[in-house]
């Protein structure tokens, strides 16, 4: 493989722009803005056969991670919309 490339997928950093910048992918830019996440979102989520998880909800925000129906996470996301607390509180332990 020439210098630049690494594995067999050809160039070095190929598919970073599937790895949301929030995430952590090593690039120069700013995570970008995204809307806060909704009752629908996570329901639409659950239809699909996947899964959430509540990983700190209080009176200003709810942050959830959004997982593969393996479990695996995917994503995380968050709000401060109140009914969206009220929904993660309410759902948190089923």
């Amino acid at each position: 493989m020439g210098e630049g490339q690494s594995g067999p997928r050809g160039e070095r950093g190929r598919g970073r722009d599937l790895i949301p910048a929030a995430m952590g992918a090593d690039s120069p830019q700013p995570a970008r803005e995204r809307a806060p996440v909704t009752i629908e979102d996570l329901t639409r989520w659950e239809e699909h056969g996947a899964v959430w998880r509540t990983l700190e909800v209080s009176d200003e925000g709810a942050v959830v991670e959004l997982c593969t129906c393996y479990g695996e996470p995917v994503d995380t996301v968050s709000s401060a919309a109140p009914e969206l607390i009220e929904f993660v509180r309410s759902h948190r332990d089923g």
